[in-house]
């Protein structure tokens, strides 16, 4: 546990473990309900990647916004080809992003 005292702006903080193990619980349970998801639609996943269009899906938002954020905002895509798709992504990191940046689809 690490706490910051700066006697500049007089401001006090402690990071607490506790918040690092929900973010890694909340990561966790978001990747299963996206797996769930791939499942019940149909939709493929190599290696436990997916193709922008399905990971626009998972995370409730539409292809061509998804698309355009790839690079500046949205998650890390790589150039790992997924059922004919050039970029991809990993479910982990997609649920990550999903987690911090409060995207919240009803999962």
């Amino acid at each position: 546990m690490t706490t910051h005292t700066c006697p500049k702006c007089r401001f006090s903080f402690t990071e607490d473990e506790e918040l690092d193990a929900d973010r890694a619980a909340r990561i966790a349970e978001r990747v299963e309900s996206f797996t769930r998801d791939c499942e019940r639609s149909g939709y493929r996943v190599e290696a436990n990647r997916v193709t922008p269009r399905t990971a626009a899906i998972l995370v409730g938002m539409k292809s061509k916004t998804f698309d355009g954020w790839r690079g500046r905002i949205g998650p890390p895509a790589e150039r790992i080809p997924v059922n004919r798709s050039q970029y991809s992504y990993d479910l982990n990191a997609l649920a990550a992003w999903s987690v911090d940046q409060r995207i919240e689809k009803k999962f």
